[in-house]
């Protein structure tokens, strides 16, 4: 490999093993020593058109799209976007800096594919083999409903998905020359699904001996605020959604959680009006009255110069909302435990999902399927007001949890038994059973949470 292609590998994967808001042309020419004129010429000349290209542009401009898979594997790298079911009222902004940062993380994944193995052990090349399937299956599955599509620069199973489907790149200057049609993809279809992939692809990178596969939720209606059980897709994660004429500030904490996940804000930052308006595609007095819908549930903290402050929960916070969920929780658990005629098939299918999501290693996935257990859980109560304002405390327990980010790691193995506990309770309607559970449950992560608060208290901020 000559020093110009090690180059351009260096400047490719950097969005894998960089941090996000380092992954300018600036950042990435210094963590290389090189200069950024190079890095942005290599941006500029390294993409190469192709009909692919063409093709994808003209489709995404036609229909909002989202990523519903990803499978880079020795045969090649695949993508499966697939079609929203319909259309918001407001236009949909396209996607900002960050995400065209995992955007390049997720097409560069292919400058890695030839050293793409499966290993001799028996249990590994099983479980790689029974993940590449899925995306198969899925890919299949998603043709079937109509306008899917898969991008790939490799093969495609014979006979499973028809030639009209499939975009080809041949190699991986046609496949970097995705990026452009990918830009114009809708910001609010996409962030989630991206941050996960890019989660899942930097701890892949560092060694990239089997396959990456990642298999998102079916394509679902544009994510709005909940005020009801929301069905799973056993395929993948089920994001926290709700319902409702406040889509705006879900949007706005998905903007601020997603931001403290790819480091772009961080713990003592002081988020401006007009930040978060430019992210959203909104006008700062929306944005401003989002923010004090959300400071009023308790969700965010307003800055001085309005905005939001990005600030640690206190000791005093983290007991008042374990109390609350305490004993809220408990009200809705005994309910839910009461009712003959409970369908349990959702509670069911998260639990399931949180068990593979802690084989997969996946812990991004595994604290939203915690969350929407409980909140599922809630909603299964029948009761009108209680799983609301459950609702309500589970979204601050999982922004917590987003700025604690790395120090943040409850043990799976109890967290599936804990939730395993009290479905068992519900199903067997032993109210005291459930009840039971869902406290010991919350003692625990009340327990946990504050140790963990304590000792970033006491430690120096780059700890």
């Amino acid at each position: 490999m000559t020093d110009a292609d090690e180059l351009t590998r260096a400047v490719l994967t950097a969005p894998l093993w960089l941090l996000p808001r380092r992954c300018s042309s600036r950042g990435i020419a210094k963590a290389i020593g090189t200069s950024q004129s190079r890095v942005s010429r290599l941006w500029r000349t390294y993409p190469a058109p192709s009909a692919a290209s063409a093709a994808l542009a003209d489709l995404v401009a036609r229909r909002p799209l989202t990523i519903a898979g990803v499978a880079v594997t020795s045969a090649g790298s695949h993508v499966l976007l697939e079609p929203v079911e319909r259309t918001p009222a407001r236009a949909y902004a396209p996607v900002g800096a960050r995400t065209q940062v995992r955007l390049r993380a997720l097409l560069a994944a292919e400058v890695l594919r030839t050293g793409l193995t499966v290993s001799a052990a028996p249990a590994t090349a099983a479980r790689a083999r029974g993940r590449v399937a899925a995306f198969w299956t899925r890919a299949e599955q998603a043709v079937g409903r109509g306008t899917a599509v898969i991008l790939t620069t490799g093969t495609v199973p014979a006979g499973r998905i028809p030639p009209d489907h499939v975009l080809r790149c041949a190699g991986p200057r046609e496949w970097y020359g995705l990026l452009q049609p990918l830009s114009g993809l809708a910001e609010l279809l996409v962030d989630e699904p991206l941050a996960e992939i890019d989660q899942r692809l930097r701890r892949w990178y560092p060694h990239p001996g089997a396959p990456f596969v990642w298999l998102g939720a079916s394509a679902v209606s544009p994510p709005t605020l909940r005020t009801g059980p929301m069905p799973v897709a056993r395929t993948g994660v089920a994001p926290v959604a709700r319902t409702g004429p406040h889509a705006i500030e879900a949007d706005l904490l998905r903007e601020i959680r997603s931001g403290v996940r790819d480091g772009a804000f961080e713990i003592g930052d002081d988020i401006s009006v007009r930040v978060l308006a430019d992210r959203l595609g909104i006008g700062r007095a929306r944005a401003q009255q989002a923010i004090q819908s959300l400071a009023e549930e308790g969700l965010v903290t307003v800055a001085a110069g309005r905005g939001i402050a990005v600030r640690l929960p206190s000791i005093s916070d983290v007991l008042e909302m374990y109390a609350a969920r305490r004993a809220l929780g408990s009200i809705a658990v005994r309910a839910a435990s009461r009712r003959r005629d409970l369908d349990a098939a959702e509670l069911e299918a998260l639990v399931d999902g949180l068990a593979r999501s802690i084989e997969g290693g996946d812990k991004v996935a595994m604290q939203r399927f915690d969350s929407e257990f409980q909140i599922a859980l809630a909603h299964a109560s029948g009761l009108s007001r209680i799983p609301s304002m459950l609702d309500s405390f589970t979204q601050q327990l999982v922004m917590f949890i987003d700025l604690m980010g790395v120090h943040y790691d409850y043990p799976a193995d109890r967290m599936v038994a804990q939730d395993a506990a009290l479905l068992a309770g519900v199903r067997a309607h032993d109210q005291d059973a459930a009840v039971r559970a869902w406290q010991d449950k919350m003692d625990a992560g009340a327990t946990y949470m504050l140790g963990q608060v304590r000792l970033l208290q006491s430690s120096p901020r780059d700890a």
